[in-house]
């Protein structure tokens, strides 16, 4: 959400990187998910 707002303001896409750089390890995105992974979540939610 902050990189949206500086994105949207400041019209610096750098900033946008340095957030993803630094605090990449914080958030856990699709991509790292492994496929049997999502099959166990998706299990989970889908009783």
């Amino acid at each position: 959400m902050a990189g949206q707002i500086l994105l949207r303001h400041s019209g610096k896409e750098k900033w946008i990187h340095i957030l993803h750089a630094k605090y990449r390890d914080c958030f856990l995105m699709q991509e790292d998910i492994s496929s049997e992974e999502k099959a166990r979540i998706d299990a989970m939610y889908n009783k």
